[in-house]
């Protein structure tokens, strides 16, 4: 059975839709899977407006444009409904609860904090007890065939130089206990007197929720099969719907704006350390195939995972944040950016000392003669916060991601380009030998939005 036609008919949830992998994913089921009967997402409302006008709004980006130029009424399958990710029951009424329970056949728990930065309690509200919710609701989902978890490649990096495994590893913590602990009354004096104690080995709140929330949802492929992916740093499509659209910063993809604008001139990321990352289409194919793959095996509960990852090297050539760097210089001066500020360069060191003098020169110096100059002629100064904002991610949540070699095991995200029938190739297809020079180039995509050359 091809994979659109395993989606003929189905009604589908997805959370996290408004947001960088969620609305890529919305389009790309309507785009690919045309027969999909309908899609719900889940939507907060924000500053007054509604769920729907906030999904319509939405649709009105150049991601959705070739969706609706071949399939004008395509978007009328999608349902907003309202729900709030940390709340009870996930904020959604119970009349929109059991509209799904009798309906849905596949949930897309895309919903999460990626913020490094986030406050623990926060992040354990976000990224697990929203996972929770969606879990309960979709325990009592009478049609469910899949339930399909989007983790991270990072919730294991406390493995350090050990290859991490496609399968989810026993959690230090118990979810139930995290839950508890920011539901107390003292939870906000509480949590951060046990911080370090719980970060286990975790430099961010983001990776160690994510870890947590894996082994929560392995408890309920008991009831139903549960498939968790894992991307790497998800970067700009270097495809699908067309090359270059990025519409959210990530870590990797902030770095990389901000050495093309010439605001970022000094790093610590280590030159000679891999640099792992895939391309949002490739990621959102995964998502497809996996999705189709539980049908295919005839899976009724148990957990398949797949870290989503585009390897370490680039035709042969070992990738490193160091060539990252060469290959985003030479991009600067074939497409120099609209708002580029000062002539691009990347001065890569970790030694702590050489960093903080190099940073003071070629960062504070000119943040604070650029605000004097925004100052006297009206304008907001902000150069210098950008620059303090930009020196705490080099020394916190950055140095972790930049400064380390992780190994991951790609076996089963492989296969699944291995198991794709030939007729399903042209639109889901995983090879990525015609991706790598776009994904390096689609990195150029720094604006706010990228169209359609």
């Amino acid at each position: 059975m091809r994979i659109a036609d395993y989606f003929k008919g189905k009604k589908i949830l997805i959370t996290g839709a408004t947001g960088f992998m969620g609305k890529a994913l919305v389009q790309k089921i309507l785009r690919s899977c045309p027969e999909v009967s309908t899609i719900y997402v889940v939507v907060r409302p924000k500053k007054g407006t509604s769920p729907q006008d906030r999904w319509s709004q939405i649709t009105k980006l150049p991601l959705f444009d070739k969706l609706k130029s071949e399939q004008p009424n395509a978007l009328e399958k999608v349902v907003a409904i309202e729900g709030e990710s940390t709340a009870d029951q996930f904020g959604i009424s119970e009349e929109n609860q059991q509209e799904l329970i009798e309906n849905i056949n596949i949930v897309y728990h895309v919903a999460a904090s990626v913020r490094f930065t986030e406050e623990l309690i926060s992040a354990i509200q976000l990224n697990i007890k929203s996972t929770y919710s969606m879990l309960e609701l979709a325990k009592r989902m009478k049609n469910l065939h899949c339930f399909v978890h989007t983790s991270t490649a990072y919730s294991n990096v406390e493995k350090v130089g050990e290859l991490v495994e496609e399968r989810v590893y026993d959690s230090p913590l118990d979810w139930k206990v995290l839950l508890k602990l920011v539901e107390h009354p003292n939870c906000h004096e509480l949590v951060p007197a046990i911080q370090p104690k719980i970060m286990s080995g975790h430099g961010t709140t983001y990776t160690l929720t994510k870890r947590v929330a894996e082994s929560l949802t392995e408890e309920y492929s008991q009831y139903f099969p549960v498939v968790i992916m894992r991307p790497s740093l998800v970067t700009a499509t270097a495809e699908d719907p067309f090359p270059g659209w990025l519409d959210s910063h990530n870590a990797l993809s902030l770095l990389s704006d901000a050495i093309r604008q010439g605001i970022v001139r000094v790093s610590n990321a280590d030159k000679n350390k891999s640099l792992q990352f895939i391309t949002l289409d490739l990621s959102i194919k995964a998502f497809l195939i996996a999705t189709w793959n539980v049908h295919r095996k005839g899976m009724k509960s148990g957990v398949d995972v797949y870290c989503t990852n585009m390897g370490d090297d680039l035709d042969g050539i070992r990738l490193t944040w160091g060539n990252l760097a060469r290959y985003g210089l030479d991009i600067c001066e074939e497409y120099p950016s609209e708002r580029q500020m000062w002539y691009p360069l990347c001065v890569q060191v970790r030694n702590p000392i050489l960093l903080n003098i190099l940073f003071f020169f070629l960062q504070v110096v000119p943040a604070v003669l650029g605000d004097a100059v925004a100052f006297a002629t009206g304008r907001k100064p902000q150069f210098f916060n950008l620059t303090a904002k930009f020196y705490k991610a080099l020394t916190g949540s950055l140095r972790e991601f930049s400064g380390t070699n992780y190994h991951f095991s790609l076996v089963n995200y492989r296969n699944l380009d291995e198991i794709l029938l030939p007729e399903d190739r042209k639109t889901f297809s995983l090879d990525q030998s015609k991706y790598r020079r776009r994904a390096t180039q689609a990195q150029r995509s720094g604006d706010d939005e990228v169209h359609p050359p």
